[in-house]
């Protein structure tokens, strides 16, 4: 399996936007039960974006753990969920699902996610695929990953332009991430 270290090595610069590392608490990480994560916040003039990048390799670990479930049960309400395919720098589609959550009524806070899974280096929009390789059995896969970009708003924040800063931000991330994984495995079956 990956390490925390391993995963670390994804930049903290990724295009103009810099990362800094965010400790998760103890609690959250043990409930999501992941091999290794990334937890990070990325700026750019102004504009800050949540990354998080959980890996492991037991399908029935990641599946539940996903944004229409979290949100909800952390006292968020889902508003949308859309899933879009969305451009990736390196030239490929990336399906995923766009969330909208809020909470606190009119003017309260809002919350985009744009999630998706990477299944064995084949992005997925849901866990519709982790199903799949989870009805197979473990055998049949060698890694999963759940990413998210989370961008917050308010009152002076439109969610259109958080989902479009999310989406900005993931468009240049998105091939870092699979570069990373497929670094990563190589050198797992290399030794």
């Amino acid at each position: 399996p990956l390490t925390n270290e391993q995963l670390a090595a994804l930049p903290m610069r990724i295009g103009a936007w810099e990362g800094v590392d965010v400790p998760m608490d103890e609690a959250i990480v043990e409930a999501t039960d992941t091999d290794a994560h990334v937890h990070r916040t990325y700026s750019l003039g102004g504009h800050t974006v949540g990354l998080y990048v959980a890996y492991g390799l037991r399908a029935r670990d990641l599946a539940p753990h996903r944004p229409d479930v979290c949100y909800p049960g952390s006292g968020w309400t889902l508003r949308r969920a859309t899933e879009v395919v969305l451009p990736s720098a390196d030239g490929s589609d990336l399906p995923c699902t766009v969330y909208r959550f809020s909470r606190g009524g009119v003017g309260g806070d809002c919350v985009v996610v744009l999630n998706y899974y990477i299944v064995d280096g084949q992005p997925c929009p849901d866990v519709g695929a982790i199903r799949r390789v989870a009805w197979r059995g473990q055998a049949a896969v060698s890694y999963l990953a759940q990413v998210q970009v989370t961008c917050r708003t308010d009152a002076l924040i439109d969610p259109d332009i958080a989902e479009q800063r999310t989406g900005e931000f993931l468009h240049l991330a998105a091939p870092e991430i699979a570069l990373l994984f497929k670094q990563c495995v190589s050198m797992e079956d290399d030794s």
